[in-house]
């Protein structure tokens, strides 16, 4: 087991420690919003799959209106009428338009829609103020998508503009990646649950709601065990219960050196293997990382620091890269440069993770902490929208100085 790792080590061991994706499996495709694809989808057929009206206007031949003008309007008949959804065999001739709606197919004849907007009636005929160009305010087929295109790709989670794409493509059942069930633990004999009266010396149990929260934020799906006293029983019976039921477990509390965290002799019980005790970072040094071997499927488990900034850095920069691992889901973190609009003290040989506040001015990013940055400080999380990343080999911060940030 790796002790006292720096960040970049930590989050290449979680990855490579476990190799494989989820299984998959085919769901409806209107209940696969926030699933990741198992497979490039390519469209059935051209969308759309005929040519037609981009809005409610008169299709008509664009050279009836060469000499069309303020003071000289042409006039065109109104032939027929053509709704959305309607099959027309009615054809166009000079001097001649048709009525149309938005998505209705086009009379033969006809290369153009003028927008109702921009005409006036007269009679049974339409009067034109100036020239229409060829092919305006017409959608042609295959301009959105040609047949056999890959319109979302394999590894992408499925959003609601994706969820439309792949219907429009033709598809009623999509494969996926199995979405990995999360199981969280709370320990502490100091823990009371929401609705519990807290007595001197007793703190709620902030983490289980937390974490949860950030794992349904991402789109997985989290199972609360609740809170495990600091008595090795009730702690392995729930890690027992957690491990025949979900595919990681994060464990809160009880990971550090005291005389009653429990959780690093009750998981070793378990014959776990060890990968790695403590990351060089700020807040969330006290980070345990370990595989449990369930019928040949490696579970992973996290030991995370009981404050509840520690455990939300953790889940935000080592847990949730693997969790999107194990669903297969193709997206990179992304930072971005800022200019900090005060000094910060820094040690050597640590990374930080500093909650800011981001706005921009005059296309520049400008950042600057929340005040007090304590691991225990909640309110640093909830002023917060970006982190602010300071590497290991960062000395003390200028005002004014470049930082990255990673919104959040």
């Amino acid at each position: 087991m790796k002790q006292n790792v720096e960040f970049k080590t930590a989050l290449n061991l979680i990855l490579n420690s476990v190799n494989k994706k989820l299984r998959t499996e085919f769901r409806n495709v209107k209940e696969s919003l926030w699933y990741t694809c198992a497979v490039n989808v390519k469209s059935k057929y051209d969308i759309p799959n005929y040519d037609n009206s981009a809005m409610d206007g008169f299709a008509i031949r664009s050279t009836d209106t060469q000499n069309a003008k303020i003071d000289n309007p042409i006039k065109l008949k109104i032939v027929g009428e053509i709704k959305a959804g309607k099959v027309s065999r009615l054809k166009i001739s000079s001097g001649e338009c048709v009525s149309v709606m938005t998505g209705s197919c086009l009379p033969q004849g006809a290369d153009a829609v003028i927008e109702k907007e921009a005409v006036e009636y007269e009679d049974n005929k339409i009067k034109i103020f100036s020239k229409v160009k060829p092919n305006k305010n017409i959608r042609f087929c295959g301009e959105d998508v040609k047949k056999n295109e890959v319109v979302v790709e394999k590894g992408t989670l499925i959003t609601p503009s994706a969820l439309g794409m792949i219907i429009s493509c033709g598809y009623d059942k999509i494969k996926v990646y199995r979405k990995p069930k999360i199981g969280i633990i709370a320990t502490g004999d100091e823990l009371v649950d929401v609705g519990e009266k807290v007595t001197y010396g007793k703190v709620r149990n902030v983490n289980s709601y937390t974490l949860s929260g950030l794992v349904e934020k991402y789109h997985f799906k989290a199972y609360n065990y609740g809170i495990a006293k600091d008595e090795v029983k009730q702690l392995k019976s729930k890690l027992t219960k957690a491990l025949a039921e979900c595919d990681v477990i994060l464990i809160s509390g009880g990971v550090s050196k005291g005389e009653y965290d429990l959780v690093k002799p009750v998981l070793l019980q378990l014959e776990v293997k060890p990968i790695f005790w403590q990351v060089k970072q700020r807040p969330g040094k006290p980070v345990f990382y370990c595989i449990y071997y369930r019928n040949g499927q490696k579970i992973p488990i996290f030991g995370v620091p009981g404050n509840v900034v520690s455990n939300y850095i953790v889940f935000e920069m080592l847990i949730k890269p693997l969790l999107y691992k194990l669903e297969g889901r193709n997206e990179q973190e992304q930072y971005f440069d800022a200019i900090i609009e005060e000094p910060v003290e820094k040690k050597l040989g640590l990374r930080y993770f500093l909650r800011g506040v981001v706005v921009q001015k005059n296309g520049k990013f400008y950042v600057r902490t929340t005040g007090p940055q304590g691991s225990g400080i909640l309110m640093s999380l909830l002023r917060a929208n970006c982190l602010i990343v300071l590497d290991e080999r960062q000395k003390n911060v200028k005002k004014g100085d470049t930082v990255k940030i990673k919104f959040i």
